[in-house]
Protein backbone atom coordinates (compact mmCIF):
# COMPACT_ATOMS: atom_id res chain seq x y z
CA UNK A 1 0.00 0.00 0.00
CA UNK A 2 1.41 3.76 -0.97
CA UNK A 3 2.12 6.25 1.18
CA UNK A 4 -0.68 8.42 -1.14
CA UNK A 5 -3.14 5.34 -0.23
CA UNK A 6 -2.50 5.24 3.78
CA UNK A 7 -3.25 9.28 3.82
CA UNK A 8 -5.65 9.10 2.30
CA UNK A 9 -7.25 5.97 4.26
CA UNK A 10 -6.50 8.42 7.00
CA UNK A 11 -8.36 11.26 6.18
CA UNK A 12 -11.30 9.41 5.02
CA UNK A 13 -11.13 8.23 9.32
CA UNK A 14 -10.39 11.79 10.64
CA UNK A 15 -13.96 12.75 8.10
CA UNK A 16 -16.00 9.89 9.49
CA UNK A 17 -14.73 11.06 13.34
CA UNK A 18 -15.04 14.53 13.01
CA UNK A 19 -19.12 13.97 11.22
CA UNK A 20 -19.90 11.90 14.17
CA UNK A 21 -19.03 14.07 16.85
CA UNK A 22 -20.40 17.31 15.14
CA UNK A 23 -23.75 15.94 14.81
CA UNK A 24 -23.10 14.54 18.93
CA UNK A 25 -22.09 18.10 20.11
CA UNK A 26 -25.13 19.99 18.18
CA UNK A 27 -26.89 18.32 20.44
CA UNK A 28 -26.20 19.82 23.18
CA UNK A 29 -27.84 22.82 24.21
CA UNK A 30 -26.79 26.07 25.95
CA UNK A 31 -28.34 28.28 29.07
CA UNK A 32 -30.94 30.27 27.68
CA UNK A 33 -29.81 33.12 29.07
CA UNK A 34 -26.68 32.82 31.77
CA UNK A 35 -27.21 36.41 32.12
CA UNK A 36 -30.23 36.58 34.53
CA UNK A 37 -30.63 36.70 38.08
CA UNK A 38 -31.23 33.07 39.62
CA UNK A 39 -32.04 34.70 42.99
CA UNK A 40 -35.03 37.16 42.97
CA UNK A 41 -35.74 38.68 46.14
CA UNK A 42 -38.99 40.17 46.49
CA UNK A 43 -39.99 39.63 49.43
CA UNK A 44 -36.66 40.86 50.57
CA UNK A 45 -36.18 38.13 52.98
CA UNK A 46 -32.19 37.85 51.96
CA UNK A 47 -29.35 40.45 52.84
CA UNK A 48 -27.33 41.25 49.62
CA UNK A 49 -24.16 38.79 50.58
CA UNK A 50 -26.33 36.26 50.81
CA UNK A 51 -27.97 36.51 47.52
CA UNK A 52 -24.93 36.85 46.17
CA UNK A 53 -23.74 33.73 48.04
CA UNK A 54 -26.70 31.97 46.89
CA UNK A 55 -25.97 33.13 43.15
CA UNK A 56 -22.28 31.69 43.11
CA UNK A 57 -23.64 28.21 44.41
CA UNK A 58 -26.14 28.14 41.93
CA UNK A 59 -23.43 29.24 38.81
CA UNK A 60 -21.03 26.60 39.94
CA UNK A 61 -23.53 24.14 40.05
CA UNK A 62 -25.23 25.20 36.44
CA UNK A 63 -21.91 25.44 34.65
CA UNK A 64 -20.66 21.87 35.79
CA UNK A 65 -24.23 20.02 35.60
CA UNK A 66 -25.98 21.74 32.76
CA UNK A 67 -29.04 22.06 34.75
CA UNK A 68 -30.59 25.51 35.63
CA UNK A 69 -31.63 26.77 39.24
CA UNK A 70 -33.89 29.52 40.15
CA UNK A 71 -35.02 30.65 43.57
CA UNK A 72 -37.90 33.59 43.60
CA UNK A 73 -39.62 35.01 46.59
CA UNK A 74 -42.73 37.52 46.51
CA UNK A 75 -45.51 38.66 48.29
CA UNK A 76 -47.80 38.73 45.13
CA UNK A 77 -48.90 35.98 43.24
CA UNK A 78 -50.43 38.38 41.30
CA UNK A 79 -54.18 36.34 40.56
CA UNK A 80 -52.64 32.91 40.54
CA UNK A 81 -51.92 30.18 42.77
CA UNK A 82 -48.54 28.97 43.27
CA UNK A 83 -48.27 26.44 40.78
CA UNK A 84 -49.18 28.86 37.84
CA UNK A 85 -47.00 31.39 39.24
CA UNK A 86 -43.76 29.41 39.39
CA UNK A 87 -44.64 27.69 35.77
CA UNK A 88 -45.00 31.22 34.26
CA UNK A 89 -42.49 32.62 35.79
CA UNK A 90 -39.53 29.96 34.76
CA UNK A 91 -40.95 29.52 31.45
CA UNK A 92 -41.50 33.56 30.17
CA UNK A 93 -38.41 34.55 32.42
CA UNK A 94 -36.61 32.89 29.89
CA UNK A 95 -34.81 30.17 32.31
CA UNK A 96 -33.30 26.75 31.67
CA UNK A 97 -30.92 24.85 29.48
CA UNK A 98 -30.89 23.50 26.30
CA UNK A 99 -33.54 23.12 24.41
CA UNK A 100 -35.66 21.17 26.34
CA UNK A 101 -35.26 23.70 29.14
CA UNK A 102 -33.32 21.66 31.85
CA UNK A 103 -33.55 22.89 35.65
CA UNK A 104 -36.21 23.49 38.46
CA UNK A 105 -37.45 26.87 40.43
CA UNK A 106 -38.13 27.16 43.96
CA UNK A 107 -40.66 29.77 44.51
CA UNK A 108 -41.27 31.00 48.66
CA UNK A 109 -44.53 32.65 49.09
CA UNK A 110 -45.29 35.32 52.12
CA UNK A 111 -48.41 36.77 51.52
CA UNK A 112 -51.85 35.92 52.49
CA UNK A 113 -50.66 32.34 53.32
CA UNK A 114 -46.84 31.27 53.51
CA UNK A 115 -46.29 28.27 51.03
CA UNK A 116 -43.45 26.97 48.82
CA UNK A 117 -43.35 25.48 45.36
CA UNK A 118 -41.27 23.77 43.46
CA UNK A 119 -40.90 23.78 39.35
CA UNK A 120 -39.05 21.36 37.47
CA UNK A 121 -38.85 20.99 34.01
CA UNK A 122 -36.90 19.01 31.04
CA UNK A 123 -33.89 17.01 32.70
CA UNK A 124 -35.38 18.30 36.22
CA UNK A 125 -38.76 16.10 35.77
CA UNK A 126 -36.31 12.75 35.13
CA UNK A 127 -34.02 13.91 37.80
CA UNK A 128 -36.12 15.25 40.55
CA UNK A 129 -39.24 12.77 40.75
CA UNK A 130 -42.30 13.00 43.22
CA UNK A 131 -40.81 11.54 46.13
CA UNK A 132 -37.80 13.75 45.67
CA UNK A 133 -40.23 17.02 45.57
CA UNK A 134 -41.26 15.57 49.03
CA UNK A 135 -37.87 14.76 50.36
CA UNK A 136 -36.68 18.31 49.20
CA UNK A 137 -39.91 20.08 51.08
CA UNK A 138 -39.03 17.53 54.24
CA UNK A 139 -35.44 19.25 53.96
CA UNK A 140 -35.89 22.88 53.89
CA UNK A 141 -39.73 23.58 55.38
CA UNK A 142 -38.26 23.62 59.06
CA UNK A 143 -35.48 26.20 58.11
CA UNK A 144 -38.53 28.50 56.05
CA UNK A 145 -41.28 28.34 58.99
CA UNK A 146 -38.10 29.17 61.24
CA UNK A 147 -37.16 32.29 58.97
CA UNK A 148 -33.79 31.10 57.87
CA UNK A 149 -34.65 31.38 54.56
CA UNK A 150 -30.61 31.61 53.51
CA UNK A 151 -30.11 28.20 54.90
CA UNK A 152 -33.25 26.77 53.36
CA UNK A 153 -31.95 27.90 49.74
CA UNK A 154 -29.26 26.48 50.21
CA UNK A 155 -29.86 23.40 51.62
CA UNK A 156 -32.07 23.03 48.12
CA UNK A 157 -29.57 24.26 45.64
CA UNK A 158 -27.39 21.22 47.10
CA UNK A 159 -30.21 19.11 47.96
CA UNK A 160 -30.82 19.67 43.97
CA UNK A 161 -27.27 19.32 42.41
CA UNK A 162 -27.04 16.06 44.51
CA UNK A 163 -30.12 14.40 42.76
CA UNK A 164 -29.06 15.79 39.47
CA UNK A 165 -25.98 14.39 39.61
CA UNK A 166 -26.63 10.97 40.88
CA UNK A 167 -29.10 11.19 37.94
CA UNK A 168 -26.92 11.49 35.25
CA UNK A 169 -24.68 9.52 36.40
CA UNK A 170 -26.49 6.29 36.46
CA UNK A 171 -28.73 7.21 33.03
CA UNK A 172 -26.35 7.68 30.04
CA UNK A 173 -26.12 11.72 30.19
CA UNK A 174 -22.90 12.69 31.40
CA UNK A 175 -22.46 15.63 33.84
CA UNK A 176 -21.02 17.51 31.23
CA UNK A 177 -24.71 18.05 29.66
CA UNK A 178 -24.43 15.84 26.66
CA UNK A 179 -27.12 12.86 26.44
CA UNK A 180 -24.94 9.64 25.90
CA UNK A 181 -28.15 7.67 25.20
CA UNK A 182 -28.27 9.88 22.00
CA UNK A 183 -24.51 8.97 21.22
CA UNK A 184 -25.14 5.87 19.05
CA UNK A 185 -28.07 7.09 16.57
CA UNK A 186 -25.52 10.39 16.66
CA UNK A 187 -22.45 8.68 15.41
CA UNK A 188 -24.37 6.58 12.97
CA UNK A 189 -25.56 9.43 11.10
CA UNK A 190 -21.65 10.66 11.18
CA UNK A 191 -20.66 7.25 9.72
CA UNK A 192 -23.21 7.92 6.99
CA UNK A 193 -21.83 10.65 6.16
CA UNK A 194 -18.36 9.40 6.10
CA UNK A 195 -19.43 6.01 4.36
CA UNK A 196 -20.27 8.25 1.02
CA UNK A 197 -17.41 10.22 1.16
CA UNK A 198 -15.45 6.70 1.68
CA UNK A 199 -17.34 5.52 -1.10
CA UNK A 200 -16.55 8.46 -3.68
CA UNK A 201 -13.01 7.92 -3.11
CA UNK A 202 -13.01 3.96 -2.98
CA UNK A 203 -14.66 4.38 -6.81
CA UNK A 204 -11.68 6.67 -7.46
CA UNK A 205 -9.27 4.26 -6.21
CA UNK A 206 -10.89 1.07 -7.90
CA UNK A 207 -11.25 2.69 -11.52
CA UNK A 208 -7.11 3.50 -11.48
CA UNK A 209 -6.75 -0.62 -10.71
CA UNK A 210 -6.42 -1.53 -14.52
CA UNK A 211 -4.01 -4.32 -13.45
CA UNK A 212 -6.56 -6.55 -11.62
CA UNK A 213 -9.15 -8.39 -13.00
CA UNK A 214 -11.16 -10.84 -11.00
CA UNK A 215 -10.71 -14.66 -11.84
CA UNK A 216 -13.04 -17.02 -13.48
CA UNK A 217 -12.60 -19.91 -10.31
CA UNK A 218 -11.84 -20.07 -6.49
CA UNK A 219 -8.96 -22.41 -8.41
CA UNK A 220 -7.35 -19.66 -9.41
CA UNK A 221 -6.59 -18.24 -5.95
CA UNK A 222 -5.50 -21.49 -4.45
CA UNK A 223 -1.77 -22.49 -4.23
CA UNK A 224 -1.76 -26.80 -4.95
CA UNK A 225 -0.40 -28.17 -1.57
CA UNK A 226 -0.45 -25.34 0.21
CA UNK A 227 -3.32 -27.26 2.90
CA UNK A 228 -3.10 -31.15 3.86
CA UNK A 229 -5.79 -32.33 6.37
CA UNK A 230 -4.95 -35.10 8.32
CA UNK A 231 -7.60 -35.66 10.59
CA UNK A 232 -10.57 -34.03 12.13
CA UNK A 233 -12.60 -34.68 15.23
CA UNK A 234 -15.25 -33.12 17.77
CA UNK A 235 -14.51 -33.37 21.52
CA UNK A 236 -17.51 -31.99 23.60
CA UNK A 237 -16.34 -30.14 26.69
CA UNK A 238 -19.33 -29.14 28.50
CA UNK A 239 -22.08 -26.91 29.30
CA UNK A 240 -23.26 -23.87 31.87
CA UNK A 241 -26.03 -21.79 32.08
CA UNK A 242 -25.86 -17.87 33.00
CA UNK A 243 -28.42 -16.38 35.38
CA UNK A 244 -28.99 -12.96 35.08
CA UNK A 245 -30.94 -10.81 37.91
CA UNK A 246 -33.07 -8.39 36.08
CA UNK A 247 -33.54 -4.78 38.32
CA UNK A 248 -36.63 -3.91 39.60
CA UNK A 249 -36.70 0.11 38.85
CA UNK A 250 -40.69 -0.22 40.07
CA UNK A 251 -39.46 1.66 43.38
CA UNK A 252 -37.64 4.25 41.66
CA UNK A 253 -39.96 6.69 41.23
CA UNK A 254 -41.92 8.92 38.88
CA UNK A 255 -42.62 12.51 38.41
CA UNK A 256 -46.92 13.77 38.24
CA UNK A 257 -46.63 16.23 35.29
CA UNK A 258 -48.87 18.83 33.78
CA UNK A 259 -49.19 21.83 31.12
CA UNK A 260 -48.52 25.48 32.11
CA UNK A 261 -50.12 28.25 30.54
CA UNK A 262 -47.00 28.23 27.50
CA UNK A 263 -47.61 24.90 26.48
CA UNK A 264 -44.69 23.24 28.29
CA UNK A 265 -44.67 20.15 30.27
CA UNK A 266 -43.47 21.03 34.32
CA UNK A 267 -43.58 18.86 37.37
CA UNK A 268 -43.16 19.68 40.57
CA UNK A 269 -44.82 20.04 44.26
CA UNK A 270 -44.82 22.11 47.12
CA UNK A 271 -46.81 23.38 50.71
CA UNK A 272 -47.46 25.55 52.86
CA UNK A 273 -46.19 26.22 56.21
Amino acid sequence: MSKNTVKLLSAILVLIIISGVCVFASGDGECVNPYLARVVDGASVLDESERENLESIIGGIREKYKFDIVIVTTTDLGGKNEIEYADDYYDYTGYGYGSDYDGCLLLLYLGEYNAYRISTEGYGIKAINDRDISNLGEDIVSDLASGNYYDAFRTFSYDVRDLVSESKNGSGKSSSGMNLESLPANLGIGAVVGLIIALIVISVLKAQLKSVRPQPSAGDYFVNGSLMLTGSYDRFVGSYVTRVRIKDDSSSGSSSTHRSSSGRVHGGGGGRF
